[in-house]
C-alpha cells in the first residue's frame, strides 16, 4: 500500500463529485500513474521522482500509521492534509519470470483519500473513494476490467457518502463497494486482501 499527498493542483475536488456521470476520456483525470506507483515499490528502478510513501498492510486493519511512517509523512506535509491512500496493490502473474508486455505491472482496485492525526490515526476524507475508470467496464485500455460502471454508479445513488466520520466506517463503505463492483456477497469479516479481484493479478502488497 501506498500514500502520497494530495494537493489541489493534482486534482479539482470538484471534478470528483462528478466521476460517474463524466465520459470515459474525462475521467483520465483519476487514474493514478502506474509507472510512479511501481517505482516507489522497487519493482521497476527505470522511473524516477519517488511520489509515494510505501506503508504496511497492517495500517488498513488497525488504521494507525506506526511511528517510522508517520515520521517519514510529517517530511512531506506537516500540515494535516488530505493523502491518496492506495491500500492493496496487486502484482501481474508472470511466466517464468516476465509477464505480459500490455497489459499494467500493477492493478489499483481502490484509491482513497484519508487525514492524519498528530498521533498517527487515520481519518476520512470528506472525499469519497473511487475505483480507476481503467478497470470498470466499458473502457478502453488492453485489460479485463474488475467489474462495471454501472454497477459502481448504481451503489453511489443509493450509498451517498454522508456521515462517514471513522476510519472503520471507510472501510466499511470501501468494502461495499468493491463488493458490488465484484458482483460478490459483502462478509463484514472479509477482509480487502481477502478479495479475489483479477485472474490476471494474484499477488497482493
Amino acid at each position: 500500500m501506498l500514500f502520497v499527498p494530495f494537493r489541489n493542483e493534482e486534482l479539482n475536488p470538484l471534478k470528483l463529485t462528478k466521476y460517474f456521470r463524466q465520459s470515459l476520456n474525462d475521467s483520465q483525470i483519476l487514474t493514478v500513474d502506474e509507472k510512479e506507483v511501481v517505482e516507489s515499490l522497487g519493482i521497476n528502478k527505470e522511473y524516477s521522482g519517488n511520489k509515494y510513501l510505501p506503508l504496511n498492510l497492517e495500517i488498513w486493519e488497525t488504521g494507525f500509521l506506526d511511528s517510522s511512517s508517520l515520521s517519514e509523512i510529517r517530511k512531506k506535509s506537516k500540515k494535516e492534509v488530505d493523502w491518496l491512500y492506495l491500500p492493496r496493490i496487486d502484482m501481474v502473474k508472470t511466466t517464468f519470470g516476465h509477464s505480459s508486455e500490455d497489459k499494467p505491472k500493477v492493478l489499483i482496485p481502490i484509491i482513497l483519500f484519508v487525514r492524519v492525526t498528530h498521533s498517527g490515526k487515520l481519518k476520512p476524507s470528506s472525499k469519497p473513494p473511487w475505483i480507476p475508470r481503467d478497470w470498470l467496464y466499458p473502457n478502453e485500455s488492453s485489460v479485463s476490467p474488475i467489474g462495471d460502471f454501472v454497477d459502481l454508479d448504481s451503489f453511489f445513488t443509493h450509498n451517498p457518502y454522508v456521515n462517514i466520520d471513522t476510519f472503520e466506517k471507510l472501510k466499511e463503505y470501501c468494502m461495499k463497494m468493491l463488493c458490488v463492483v465484484l458482483g460478490c456477497e459483502y462478509d463484514e469479516n472479509e477482509s480487502l486482501f481477502e478479495l479475489d479481484i483479477h485472474n490476471d493479478y494474484p499477488w497482493c502488497i
